[in-house]
């Protein structure tokens, strides 16, 4: 009866622990994550310097566990990006689009007017796009439809792109895919 009983106990315990570690520990809500992404806006060097009027746009939900990309839009009272302290500006009212991707409480991309990487401070084509980033973009595009992506990858220097490899559901002979991002 007591080996019985113990080895009930020992199985129990060994479920909890089982369990325990296959239930995902919750991730940043939706909330807290549009907050990082207004607060990291509103103490951009763009906005620090003459930006006013910041509103939520909209919410993406991305392909991925706590992910979102995050739109936002606010005014300048000059052109131009960044801190432009010392600079000759032009003075127009310059309306600004800022998205934001936040993956589990972390900023991934911030991307202003489609042209000026608000995480490095220079403008995209000065600027390379982190694997991590075509990463996400690609497991969030039509790439996976079909494929899975691979930790293969190459980026080509010439036209600023990466090539990730896929592996196809369905084999086809002379096939080789990547997503381009």
């Amino acid at each position: 009866m007591k080996l019985k009983l113990v080895t009930v106990l020992l199985a129990l315990i060994g479920a909890f622990f089982i369990l325990g570690c296959m239930t995902p520990e919750p991730g940043i809500t939706e909330a807290e994550s549009k907050e990082i992404a207004r607060e990291f806006v509103e103490n951009s060097p763009t906005y620090q310097f003459d930006g006013f009027d910041l509103e939520y746009n909209q919410t993406v939900v991305l392909r991925c566990p706590y992910c979102w990309m995050f739109v936002f839009e606010f005014k300048s009272r000059h052109a131009g990006y960044g801190n432009r302290t010392g600079q000759v500006l032009a003075q127009v009212i310059t309306p600004h689009t800022a998205v934001v991707t936040v993956i589990n409480g972390t900023i991934t991309s911030a991307v202003l007017d489609d042209r000026w990487d608000m995480l490095t401070q220079t403008y995209l084509t000065e600027s390379k796009l982190s694997i991590e980033a075509a990463m996400v973009i690609a497991q969030n595009g039509e790439c996976v439809q079909e494929e899975t992506l691979t930790g293969n990858y190459v980026h080509n220097e010439d036209t600023r792109t990466w090539w990730i490899d896929l592996d196809l559901y369905t084999e086809r002979e002379g096939c080789n895919p990547a997503c381009v991002v």
